[in-house]
């Protein structure tokens, strides 16, 4: 018998339920028509071939589908509804390749059996797959859609357990994706003691983090990833057996799906995801804290601001925000840092790491609570304790061995510090914004001065987040500002993206004070001292990777997922052990006693109060305080 009940399946894309017998599976083999009218085969024979005809891309009106094109309607019309159009060729690499539907009259012609059906089942009857006709084995992996929204279930045999939906969510550049990545290569070894057995990760096409190996790309605030899953199977018993669902979600992407009158955007992906999740993670860059002594920048978005936007897109759905577990984690804590506070903070993760047992670490995971809590309190983002009851602080690295920020140029790789990297991450993002809006839109100019050399001119321009950014123009705008005499602070310049990239050098505004940066350097790995200055039209076209700078260690990351699940009950220990003498239930003749049976139920019901209370400041930790 399968571990699943029947409808149990729960899409982590479109939320939907399903059966294993509804599973939609994508055939390994796609043909062109040209693979077809130019093959010497009969007529039905090419008939049969049709259906494995790939699907084509299609960015037009999903309200007129173009007759002449195989369209994947259902999956088309579920990204344009969540707002990301064309977002399944990001999320899935192989989407054009046809189906195989059991519930189709052309099931039998596109499939071989298998055994005594057309199904592959696993040892407890789960069925994991079908083999095509071009297939002579059923050896290798075969993906499986949602019936509903045609998307790719993350594992082979993803439905077989419960799954538990975890957002990691952040602040910019709070390094999620690493963290995540890290999390799923050594699930295994992290968990070891829970209780369970680890599956294989489905990683959503992330690679192994190594020295010398780039690390995996930043959230996309465009693009969603694919969720990322594994199994946790119960060794004595299957059905408590869980799918761990993993969303790396950009803390932009949440205040994204928040409209300016503050009304939440119910049907964007984002919200949907939130909207499920059982446990959240909140990641935050320490860089952005100025309590720690090491606040470079200001975020592109706070820390409250997400935090808000979460608690507006979880209220009012199907799930109690209440009742959703946060761990607030500071990343990038390690001695890699040069700040003395951070690593104060590191020792204190460093013990509590080291004292890993079974299920969730109660003695360890208190002062790493206390010392990050009281960080998060000096900040003042209480918001966090008013949005989320149930909440713990952790302190965490990834890496441990730092990050180098590299690009190419001129055929060398070239460094970047952590205040360049700042400059330049903000640059990227103006000139990625400035580029997708049409001319009409690019008149956000708010003052044209010019230098003292008459030369050039300082153009500063409002962006999206209301901060301002500085460029010098060349000699022409300068011309064009000087000959239609535009006066100062009043009068409107329009730039457009030519001029933009004729830009020789970036003046970015640090502050609104005034007080600015002139220059974005970058230095060859072998020769610190040999600076370069970035043009604009270099940061146009340049990408930026970082490495590992050694080999790379993870510290105390394992933590916060081992307290999601300690808190939801999926691991059990430790368990809270009540010594408090229950009330003694009175024998046959003292029941009979006028008022005693009446006395003992009040005894009883104070006794279950009281108990439940320890029990709750048990899973707070109060109960050490």
């Amino acid at each position: 018998m399968p571990i699943n009940e029947n409808g149990s399946i729960i899409c982590p894309y479109c939320f939907k339920k399903f059966d294993d017998k509804d599973v939609i599976f994508r055939s390994n083999h796609s043909l062109t028509q040209y693979d077809i009218d130019n093959s010497s085969l009969s007529r039905e024979e090419k008939e049969i071939r049709k259906l494995f005809l790939r699907f084509d891309d299609y960015n037009g009106d999903i309200m007129d589908f173009p007759t002449d094109l195989k369209i994947d309607k259902k999956l088309v019309e579920f990204w344009d509804k969540k707002g990301g159009a064309d977002g399944y060729i990001h999320a899935d690499p192989n989407w054009y390749k046809p189906h195989i539907d059991p519930n189709s009259d052309n099931f039998s012609k596109m499939t071989k059996p298998i055994g005594e059906d057309r199904f592959k089942r696993d040892v407890d009857g789960f069925i994991v797959r079908v083999r095509d006709i071009f297939e002579n084995h059923v050896d290798g992996n075969m993906a499986r859609l949602c019936p509903y929204c045609h998307n790719c279930l993350p594992l082979k045999d993803y439905g077989k357990y419960k799954p538990v939906f975890i957002g990691i969510v952040g602040s910019t550049s709070a390094g999620k994706t690493v963290y995540l990545n890290q999390l799923l290569q050594r699930f295994a070894t992290l968990m070891n003691g829970s209780g369970y057995d680890m599956g294989t990760a489905a990683l959503g096409g992330l690679g192994n983090i190594e020295n010398g190996k780039p690390l995996p790309a930043s959230t996309d605030t465009k693009i969603m990833r694919r969720p990322m899953a594994i199994n946790m199977v119960k060794r004595n018993n299957p059905s408590e057996s869980r799918t761990l669902v993993f969303y790396d979600i950009a803390g932009e992407q949440c205040v994204e799906d928040v409209d300016i009158h503050g009304a939440v955007r119910t049907d964007s992906l984002v919200a949907e995801y939130i909207k499920y999740c059982d446990g959240l993670l909140f990641l935050a860059d320490p860089s952005q804290l100025p309590t720690l002594g090491v606040a470079q920048r200001k975020a592109e978005v706070d820390i409250n601001d997400v935090v808000n936007r979460l608690n507006m897109l979880k209220s009012g759905t199907i799930k109690n925000v209440s009742n959703t577990p946060l761990a607030i984690v500071i990343t990038k804590c390690d001695d890699s840092s040069p700040h003395a506070a951070l690593s104060r903070l590191y020792e204190v993760v460093k013990e509590a790491a080291s004292q890993a047992g079974k299920g969730f670490n109660r003695e360890a995971f208190l002062p790493v609570n206390k010392a990050v809590k009281q960080i998060f309190e000096d900040e003042g983002k209480d918001v966090l304790f008013n949005v989320f009851n149930i909440h713990a602080f952790f302190a965490a690295s990834a890496l441990t061995c730092g990050v180098e920020n590299r690009l190419s140029l001129h055929e060398t790789e070239f460094v970047l510090d952590e205040e360049n990297k700042a400059k330049y991450d903000r640059l990227k993002k103006f000139i990625n914004t400035w580029n997708q809006r049409k001319v009409e839109n690019r008149r956000y100019i708010e003052y044209a001065q010019v230098s003292e050399d008459k030369e050039h001119i300082g153009i500063g321009i409002r962006d999206n987040k209301g901060d301002f950014i500085t460029f010098n123009v060349n000699q022409d705008i300068c011309r064009k500002v000087q000959r239609e005499k535009i006066e100062v602070r009043k009068k409107e310049v329009e730039i457009t993206e030519e001029d933009l990239e004729k830009s020789v050098k970036a003046v970015i505004e640090k502050s609104n004070s005034g007080e600015t940066i002139t220059e974005i350097q970058v230095y060859p790995s072998w020769a610190p001292q040999n600076r370069e200055n970035l043009t604009i039209e270099q940061v146009v076209n340049t990408g930026l990777l970082g490495y590992p700078k050694g080999n790379p260690v993870s510290v105390y990351i394992e933590a916060p997922i081992r307290w999601i699940l300690w808190r939801m009950g999926i691991i059990s220990e430790p368990r809270y052990i009540s010594d408090l003498a229950e009330p003694v239930e009175p024998g046959v003749f003292e029941k009979l006693i006028p008022g005693r049976m009446a006395k003992y139920e009040k005894e009883l019901s104070k006794w279950k109060e009281e108990v439940g209370n320890r029990a709750i400041k048990f899973l707070n930790c109060e109960d050490m305080d």
